[in-house]
């Protein structure tokens, strides 16, 4: 009779629990591929990215190039040279970014004052030189909440160059 009471009290406690937070991130997968990038020392090379967000729309794709391990310049699409740009000028800033966003959503699903439920963020990554091929992060907010995060960066043409 005292397990049965026991488990009762025990489950009407977690049923009742009204913590809907939700944390999406396979961050066993993001360690392992950013350690794997970092090893792999790549100092050259260039990739493309087109990053869209619910704050600012779509964007033109860009080429980003990186000499000696630093940004060096950029192109971007023919006849959208005078769009404002947001990009990441390199690995490292991407794997920057997602642990930036991991990290705030963490604080704001944690903030009584914040609208944010629940985050999901995920990655997909290069199986030969594991950088970020396409990131989404997508906010959870309660139903009728307008706006919140949402952002897509996807990123392509990775050529090792010299």
């Amino acid at each position: 009779m005292k397990n049965l009471l026991l488990f009762t009290i025990a489950f009407l406690f977690f049923s009742c629990n009204n913590d809907k937070s939700i944390f999406d991130f396979d961050q066993d997968t993001y360690d392992k591929n950013l350690a794997l990038w970092t090893e792999s020392d790549i100092k050259d090379y260039s990739f493309t990215q087109q990053m869209f967000s619910s704050s600012f729309g779509g964007q033109p794709k860009v080429k980003v190039m990186i000499k000696d391990g630093s940004y060096d310049s950029f192109t971007v699409e023919p006849g959208m040279e005078g769009f404002n740009l947001e990009f990441y000028k390199t690995v490292p800033e991407l794997y920057a970014f997602i642990e930036r966003i991991a990290t705030e959503s963490k604080a704001k699903i944690n903030d009584a004052e914040d609208p944010m439920e629940g985050v999901v963020i995920e990655v997909e990554y290069h199986d030969t030189f594991y950088y970020p091929t396409k990131i989404y992060c997508g906010g959870i907010y309660p139903d009728g909440y307008v706006g919140g995060l949402s952002i897509t960066i996807n990123v392509s043409d990775f050529q090792l160059t010299e």
